[in-house]
């Protein structure tokens, strides 16, 4: 019989669609920056503006790596417990087993 977690919960599918949303935020905050830190330089802005502005991008450019990774992770995850499960009888028709291999085959396009 499948895992009681498995059946009663929503979360393995909307843990990896959170985290590609947040994933996207990360890669938009990072565009955003470099564009601001252009812009600055080429008002000649102050020194300093700039500088602080070219910190925020470095701090946004790290989180893009981590936040892939996570999102990896979760998907890995989230696969190896639908293998598990997917080839269950009882498991056919599951609601919460569609709605994560949605969200694994979001996470992989």
């Amino acid at each position: 019989m499948a895992d009681w977690t498995w059946q009663n919960s929503s979360t393995p599918s909307f843990t990896p669609r959170r985290q590609i949303k947040e994933l996207d935020l990360y890669r938009q905050e990072e565009a955003e920056n470099v564009q601001r830190v252009e812009k600055l330089k080429a008002e000649g802005a102050d020194g300093a503006d700039i500088r602080h502005a070219e910190t925020v991008l470095q701090e946004a450019k790290k989180m893009v790596p981590s936040a892939k990774e996570r999102t990896g992770n979760t998907v890995r995850d989230l696969k190896d417990l639908t293998n598990q499960v997917k080839e269950m009888p009882e498991m056919e028709g599951d609601e919460n087993l569609m709605h994560a291999m949605e969200a694994i085959e979001l996470a992989e396009s």
